[in-house]
């Protein structure tokens, strides 16, 4: 038993200072790899020393049930397991701080209770052993241990789930805020996007849990300017944000997260429509109109937000209605205390006429059906009758034509149709015309033309019709910016660089030597672009008749050659080391509103200066070296005052290899953001590289830090082909 004792008197002493010193120096240590990996289990670890600490409890309240010494040897027992399983968990919560974006007050309680905890544990063993004096209060000290236990919990919940995370869900805030009243007055964001952010995304993305950085402002106020997304560029975090939501939910970037409800295809649907359209908070309903990109999506919000209607038929019980939904299709309510069904059908390859069948076991109950982009043909049709109390259906981008529209005769209860995107022309308007509940048709980028439109909408009134973009000859609309489908600008060997438009008829045009894009001479992307070495991209979409896009720039980089070694001849802030030297690296780039994650290396009071050595067949092959930094103006990031690039075949026989000087800031720059590089040839082969980054010595009298230093932030050092 003494031999147990010594072991566990060893473990806690040296685990116990240990995690004491990480806990004083933790704005300063850079963590190996693997440390930060095991932090990790904290979460799965951490729920042993709270099931020991209470059970301890219990067996005290409780000791006089135990007869003979059996109860002391266990009650020790339980001290030690207790003490042991919460430094252990105290260190691995340390570990797991290091690598993720938590508030830093709210992680300060966490770790320094988590630390008390663990030295309370400790000298609980401790004392219970060898204090005699202490046990006629062991009852009150074993409380007291509760209550620590409980505020070091309670710091921890709030940590990764907000300081809410307790409160009782007021559903009336949403309601009020958001479907009380909606007038031609009210923001679309508040109507359409709000609601989405609230219940999918703002649980990670809020004040007390900024993941990514990303603050999302929840408050129960209606106007839309209570939503403040802290992000240092806007246009930047709209097209990750539908990068992140495009993505298979298999994949890690994939946002939602997995184990976290999951966005609907509708809200995706609403969310990407958005951020095309500019990503407008303030955009009230008004100004939306019949040619406005968000149009259409304002009219289904409309329809489902208006009171609702009162279904007779039975409700589908909960085994049928689970047993209809897998993978690739979705069926559920339309709304929690209605019977009435809606179905969603995504993945055009997972598609075939068998799922629609399986939905005649609900046909009674399914008022909306939505086959966009579904491999549906004329002849499949008649499958749609089979739901006699369909309501709304949608048809979008699917390849059906003139030939199939008369079999929707036969759905007598249809009010809202939509054909955009499919090739029927206007033949099939006096079959649709004739539908008699049919209330709403959208026939955007059909076969119906601009005269046809006319003369549709004055022949039969009784139907609205919507043809999307019919914009006059005194119309001049705005284009978004070009999307880039690469979900990284680090380029892997066979990787080709592509982008995508919003709006059919435009054409993207690049440049690649840092000249403005215009709408003559400059080259049309075609097709994916492959680059043979860093290249800088400054790419503009224009169309006849539209006010071309923003112009938007884009560094690309091939992946580096690692090095056989690298080290730092002056070392950063201690509070901005990264993931240490290896940050400069790792082929990631950093983002610069997240300058305190892992990538970045913040350099003040020393200009940057770091080793590299290289094996001599590596050497060989670097042609290019391109330095990565970030630009973020109003927080004294400045682009460096100049960059060398020196090189030899030994660390003492090194010469300058190039010396670029960067222009100086100008006024006009004064609210930059962003990241750039330098990008320097090498032109015979060098084993060892010296990279010195000199920052600003002082900042110019316009800007607010007039005289300070600047700072220079750098996230990556390629070495390319």
């Amino acid at each position: 038993m003494q031999g147990y004792k010594s072991w566990i008197s060893n473990i806690l002493i040296g685990a116990n200072f240990l995690l004491f010193f990480l806990a004083i120096s933790a704005d300063k240590i850079v963590l190996p790899t693997f440390l930060s990996w095991t932090g990790h289990f904290h979460p799965l670890l951490l729920h042993l020393p709270l099931g020991i600490a209470s059970f301890s409890i219990i067996l005290w309240l409780f000791k006089k049930k135990f007869s003979g010494s059996s109860f002391y040897e266990i009650y020790e027992l339980t001290l030690s397991l207790s003490a042991v399983s919460s430094v252990f968990t105290a260190l691995l919560g340390l570990f797991l701080s290091k690598g993720q974006d938590y508030d830093a007050v709210m992680l300060r309680n966490h770790l320094w209770s988590g630390v008390a905890l663990s030295f309370f544990t400790w000298f609980s063993w401790w004392a219970f052993t060898n204090l005699e004096k202490v046990k006629p209060f062991w009852t009150y000290l074993q409380f007291f241990g509760l209550a620590l236990m409980s505020f070091a919990g309670h710091a921890g919940g709030s940590l990764t789930h907000g300081a809410d995370y307790l409160n009782f869900p007021d559903k009336s805030k949403v309601d009020e805020d958001v479907q009380a009243v909606i007038t031609d007055s009210t923001a679309y964001f508040q109507l359409a996007v709000r609601p989405i952010l609230e219940k999918k995304c703002v649980s990670c993305h809020k004040k007390d849990k900024a993941k990514g950085d990303l603050i999302l402002a929840s408050n129960p106020n209606t106007t839309s300017d209570v939503w403040v997304v802290k992000h240092a560029n806007f246009n930047e975090m709209l097209t990750e944000m539908a990068q992140r939501i495009d993505l298979p939910i298999t994949d890690k970037e994939h946002m939602p997260p997995r184990g976290k409800e999951p966005l609907e295809p509708q809200e995706i649907v609403i969310l990407k429509n958005w951020i095309n359209a500019g990503g407008n908070t303030t955009e009230i309903l008004a100004s939306i109109q019949q040619s406005h990109p968000l149009f259409v999506d304002k009219q289904l919000l409309l329809q489902s937000n208006s009171k609702e209607k009162k279904y007779t038929f039975p409700y589908l019980s909960g085994k049928k209605l689970a047993s209809l939904n897998d993978a690739f299709t979705v069926v559920k309510q339309i709304a929690n205390e209605s019977p009435a069904l809606k179905v969603d059908f995504f993945i055009r390859k997972s598609f075939d006429l068998s799922k629609l069948k399986k939905l005649s076991a609900a046909k009674e109950q399914i008022i909306q059906i939505n086959l966009s982009k579904m491999p549906l043909k004329d002849e499949d049709l008649s499958m749609i009758t089979l739901f006699p109390n369909l309501e709304k259906l949608f048809l979008n981008q699917t390849d059906i034509s003139d030939k199939g529209i008369p079999s929707l005769k036969k759905l007598n209860k249809i009010r809202v149709l939509s054909l955009s995107g499919t090739e029927i022309s206007i033949k099939s308007v006096p079959v649709l015309a004739k539908m008699k509940s049919l209330e709403e048709v959208y026939l955007w980028h059909t076969n119906i033309t601009e005269s046809e439109y006319q003369d549709i909408v004055k022949k039969y009134k009784n139907i609205k019709w919507y043809f999307g973009f019919s914009p006059s000859s005194t119309d001049i609309l705005p284009l978004n910016g070009p999307i880039l489908e690469n979900k990284s600008l680090v380029l892997q060997e066979n990787d080709s660089i592509r982008f995508k438009k919003s709006i059919p008829g435009a054409i993207i045009r690049y440049t690649d030597d840092g000249s403005e894009p215009d709408s003559l001479s400059s080259p049309i992307y075609s097709h994916p672009l492959v680059f043979s070495k860093p290249v800088t991209l400054s790419v503009k979409i224009f169309k006849p008749g539209w006010i071309s896009s923003p112009t938007y720039t884009f560094s690309f980089f091939k992946a580096g050659l690692k090095p056989d070694s690298t080290r730092w001849l002056t070392s950063p802030e201690p509070e901005y080391l990264g993931a240490g030297v290896q940050s400069l690296t790792d082929n990631s780039l950093g983002k610069i509103d997240q300058f305190r994650a892992g990538n970045w290396l913040g350099y003040k009071n020393n200009q940057m200066e770091t080793l590299f050595r290289f094996k001599p067949g590596d050497a060989a092959a670097i042609r290019f070296v391109s330095v990565h930094y970030g630009i973020n103006v109003q927080s004294y990031i400045l682009a460096p005052q100049y960059v060398e690039l020196w090189g030899g075949d030994s660390e003492k026989s090194m010469k300058l290899i190039k010396k670029e000087v960067l222009p100086i800031l100008v006024k006009e720059k004064l609210n930059e953001v962003g990241t750039s590089a330098v990008i320097l040839e090498v032109k015979k082969p060098t084993r060892y590289f010296k990279v010195i980054v000199k920052n600003v010595d002082k900042l110019p009298v316009f800007h607010p830090g007039k005289g300070d230093r600047g700072w220079v932030f750098i996230d990556e050092v390629f070495f390319s082909k």
